[in-house]
């Protein structure tokens, strides 16, 4: 499968992160420069990222949802990114899988 770049305009847009370590907290750091309006749901959040509106639980299939812009899938669970990426092609929601 051949990927394209592509380049979003995220100023204001709801942004779901889904993860709550490192790669989270990384991404929530570039796209907070682009004035993404970010939201976070993890099992398990660093302390870094508790300055970002969060909830501190597991994923549900309503979380993948029009409401967001776009959904970034950063658990430390391969299974688990993928299946939120699956979620987000049926929804036609743009989402990226970090580290895949």
């Amino acid at each position: 499968m051949s990927y394209f770049p592509l380049m979003i305009d995220l100023d204001q847009k709801q942004v779901l992160i889904i993860g709550g370590q490192k790669t989270a907290l990384r991404k929530a750091h570039q796209l907070k420069q682009f004035g993404a309006d970010i939201h976070i749901i993890s099992e398990t959040i660093c302390d870094q990222l508790r300055s970002y509106p969060y909830e501190i639980r597991s994923v549900k299939p309503s979380d993948i949802c029009s409401r967001y812009d776009l959904i970034i899938a950063a658990t430390n669970q391969r299974e688990v990114n993928a299946w939120i990426a699956q979620m987000c092609k049926q929804e036609r929601i743009l989402v990226n899988v970090v580290d895949d």
